[in-house]
């Protein structure tokens, strides 16, 4: 088998058969389907039982609701290909996405994929591509890509990128860790693959399609969510890897330190933002931050880090709240 593409499914009734009918629509062959219903209580379940029965290449598997990060944990142990696609239950893949990552496979056995990703909404692309990275097609350096993905969101998405599926294998980091991460779990998941990657090929093209879509998980958010969106436990684990990759000068913690405080601003603002009365900002002004905020990162060397603009925010953020 070439290629297991794993899908977590929560209350997904309603986008799952374009998700799923994009997968049998492929120009390539060669997969499996792992559809994990995470305790769905609209017709998920059902529709992922149904699937697999009318295609052996299905797999369905059913569990309480534990979030993506668990959802997609038991979709990798019931995988068998020998590479990883991570597709959610709301989004498709382009027709050709595949044989076109098939192809560049079939040249070397690239531990990393890494390609494009485009927005659409009502069927139509809107904005640029999005996951671009400033290199040529072709071979990237896996320190490169690791800095990157340490010190920001970018390179977060789990979904552009094709993962040699035994990079997964014995991950001794305790899932239950993260049963409570919602909004973090993309970089949780994607530390040991990159940790043990050794080489990693750059294809500049759209596969991916995702949907904008105003009732995904990624757009319910409000003060309940903060722990979840600062991401703490996600933080320090990366921290703990950062060893691993040959990132631990001061300097490079000071860029984690800084990283942190981007994360931290843009949820302050993007909650501001989405506040849909009164009432809620000021429950986000009456948050108290000082609970979930980790101190370590709030040291003037980290604030350094930060653009003029950036600092400007932070003090903000810090005022009102």
């Amino acid at each position: 088998m070439r290629f297991s593409i794993v899908v977590p499914a929560y209350n997904a009734q309603r986008w799952l058969g374009d998700c799923v009918a994009s997968v049998f629509g492929q120009d390539f062959g060669d997969w499996e389907l792992v559809l994990v219903d995470d305790g769905s209580v609209d017709g998920t379940g059902v529709m992922v039982d149904g699937y697999a029965r009318r295609s052996e290449r299905v797999v369905a598997i059913h569990q309480e609701n534990a979030g993506q990060y668990l959802a997609r944990r038991a979709g990798i142990n019931r995988s068998s290909g020998d590479y990883l696609l991570f597709l959610d239950s709301d989004d498709e893949l382009e027709p050709n996405a595949l044989s076109l990552i098939d192809a560049i496979l079939c040249e070397r056995d690239w531990d990393l994929v890494l390609f494009h990703g485009r927005f659409f909404r009502h069927g139509m692309a809107v904005g640029g591509p999005i996951g671009t990275i400033a290199a040529p097609a072709g071979q990237v350096s896996i320190e490169d890509i690791r800095r990157a993905f340490a010190f920001s969101h970018s390179l977060n998405s789990l979904f552009l990128k094709a993962y040699r599926r035994d990079l997964f294998c014995d991950d001794d980091v305790d899932p239950l860790r993260f049963s409570n991460v919602r909004h973090a779990e993309d970089k949780a998941m994607q530390l040991r693959p990159l940790t043990y990657a050794q080489d990693c090929v750059y294809l500049p093209r759209a596969l991916y399609r995702y949907r904008l879509n105003e009732q995904s998980v990624s757009h319910d958010i409000g003060v309940s969510d903060i722990p979840s969106l600062m991401g703490n436990e996600v933080f320090n684990l990366l921290s703990s890897t950062l060893p691993q990759w040959g990132l631990d000068t001061p300097k490079d913690r000071r860029l984690l330190g800084g990283y942190y405080l981007r994360n931290y601003i843009e949820v302050y603002f993007n909650l501001r933002r989405s506040a849909a009365d009164r009432g809620e900002l000021r429950e986000l002004r009456r948050y108290p931050w000082r609970d979930v905020l980790e101190r370590g990162y709030l040291r003037p060397s980290c604030l350094l880090t930060l653009s003029p603009r950036e600092l400007f925010k932070y003090c903000l953020a810090r005022l009102c709240a």
